[in-house]
């Protein structure tokens, strides 16, 4: 019977391990991975302490922090449920080779986070891995000296033009906003610093009022066709390289009973409590309404 399992190892559950064990509490550290988004991540600037960094080291830094306090970590496993008995919990996981294993605990943590939104468009899910991508940092270095495209308007789809403009010889920036004020001059949600590097940057080209409506190519990708919102108009452009950077899901399946609003975000209050009694959450999962790996921890 441990006395606390927590749910996934990126920002939330690595600061909550790092308290749990220097409370000496009995837990063990339940995820798929280690890092999560956070390792996926490109360049960190908003940490507070290190003026520059990127999300693999910062991830690896978490993991190391843990590791110190000699905390029990189970990875590849998933949690796929949470059963209640009268005065205590248990959490099912199961790994990619179906085997399965249980933890019996008095609390939990979820701090299972976020995964990428699709677009649901044809041609996405026919060309991914052969030129989709919906992790920058991981497969950008792929399109060396190529054209790519980035869909979306939030910091994430920012940061990937970004990392893009000095691997790539051309990169879009495909937005469904207008270059206007009340727009943040296409990027609503994007931090100005991001959306001031993107403008500056002269090989970068930001479409705007764009909706993506295939994506093109047989083997692999060769184009995407969008439509000019404006105008009504489709039209098509040439690259090799297309991210997709349209939005976050969370990891709140496994979490049947617990209330989660519209979005699958868990519901907590102003203690991390959920609606079931030592059910606690953290972090992107949960409906604090800003994503951020500072917020997280």
């Amino acid at each position: 019977m441990y006395d606390l399992v927590i749910i996934g190892a990126a920002a939330a559950g690595s600061a909550a391990a790092i308290y749990a064990a220097r409370r000496n509490l009995n837990f063990v550290i339940v995820a798929k991975d280690i890092g999560g988004e956070v390792a996926l991540s490109g360049e960190v600037e908003n940490w507070p302490g290190i003026i520059h960094t990127n999300g693999f080291e910062l991830a690896k830094n978490f993991h190391d922090h843990i590791k110190s306090y000699g905390a029990k970590i189970e990875t590849g496993y998933a949690v796929i449920a949470i059963n209640h008995e009268k005065n205590h919990h248990i959490v099912r996981a199961v790994n990619d080779s179906g085997s399965e294993k249980t933890f019996e605990t008095k609390t939990i943590i979820i701090g299972s986070g976020i995964h990428p939104r699709v677009l649901n468009v044809p041609g996405e899910n026919e060309l991914r891995g052969r030129g989709v991508t919906y992790c920058t940092v991981c497969d950008g270095p792929l399109y060396k000296k190529k054209i790519t495209a980035t869909i979306g308007a939030g910091n994430s789809a920012l940061e990937s033009a970004l990392m893009m403009r000095d691997i790539s010889v051309k990169v879009f920036l495909i937005t469904k906003f207008p270059d206007t004020p009340e727009f943040k001059g296409g990027f609503p949600k994007g931090e100005d610093i991001l959306i001031q590097k993107v403008k500056q940057s002269p090989n970068v080209e930001i479409i705007y009022n764009a909706n993506t409506a295939r994506i093109l190519g047989d083997d692999a990708v060769s184009g995407i066709e969008y439509e000019d919102l404006k105008i009504k108009e489709k039209k098509t452009i040439a690259v090799q390289g297309v991210m997709v950077h349209v939005g976050m899901i969370p990891n709140s399946d496994f979490a049947t009973d617990i209330k989660k609003n519209p979005l699958g975000e868990i519901i907590v209050d102003n203690l991390c409590q959920t609606s079931s009694t030592g059910i606690f959450a953290a972090g992107d999962v949960t409906d604090i309404p800003y994503k951020q790996i500072v917020i997280s921890s």
